[in-house]
């Protein structure tokens, strides 16, 4: 049998410290972030990088399969759920490239792949088109290099046409390999449009000569065809 009295006396100080226990919980989400709607997440829009200075957690930071971008504390995507679905999004809403960077070297640390590695040495590239960078173009070269040595092979399916040009959209494949060699050097042909200087995010050729480039990669052991505009290991 239930007590009245009793009740009647600890129902109040129960809801006093359940409110009490919510209020404290909502301060800390407005604290963190803003709530979303759609699904509880705390989504933490202060703290994104801006700027283009790049400090590496370690050495290959967002390279091949090394993880230790996820223990680095200037990683704001570190605690992010990036995934395949998500990491476009999260990559679109980036501010900067160097959020870029740490989205996609988060992706590539979850999923190591072909196409996550490219993006690390695309948002590479766009730090050093910044900022002139030499750690940033070293890195790029090593991201670059990568995807030759790991995810030779390896496609990916972007969209073509891209919007507002047609309300249709086909996935196209493309290997990465052909994509990475595309942004090593400018070939003068004005084909990519993220080289292009009325592109938002135009990029920098990571060396100032083909020649250069056919040198560096030839020393990675590749050979670059023109005539196939293929990349080939030696």
């Amino acid at each position: 049998m239930r007590n009245s009295d009793t009740d009647n006396t600890l129902f109040p100080v129960a809801r006093i410290w359940q409110f009490m226990i919510v209020s404290v919980f909502l301060v800390t989400l407005m604290a963190c972030g803003e709530v979303d709607e759609n699904d509880g997440e705390v989504v933490n829009s202060f703290n994104l990088p801006t700027d283009s200075a790049l400090t590496l957690y370690c050495p290959d930071a967002g390279i091949g399969g090394e993880s230790c971008i996820l223990d680095d504390p200037e990683n704001p995507y570190a605690i992010t759920p990036v995934n395949d679905t998500t990491k476009w999004d999260l990559s679109d809403d980036a501010p900067s490239w160097k959020a870029r960077f740490y989205m996609w070297a988060t992706a590539q640390a979850m999923s190591p792949r072909g196409e996550n590695q490219y993006h690390v040495a695309l948002a590479l590239q766009g730090m050093y088109s910044e900022s002139g960078s030499e750690l940033a173009r070293e890195q790029a070269l090593k991201a670059y290099r990568s995807v030759l040595d790991n995810y030779y092979d390896d496609v990916w399916f972007f969209k073509y046409p891209a919007p507002p040009a047609t309300p249709t959209l086909y996935l196209w494949p493309k290997k990465v390999r052909l994509l990475s060699v595309d942004n090593l050097w400018d070939d003068g042909d004005g084909d990519n449009p993220l080289r292009d200087s009325t592109s938002q995010f135009p990029l920098s050729p990571l060396f100032a000569s083909e020649l250069a480039a056919l040198e560096a990669i030839g020393e990675w052991g590749y050979t670059f065809e023109s005539e196939t505009g293929d990349i080939i290991p030696n």
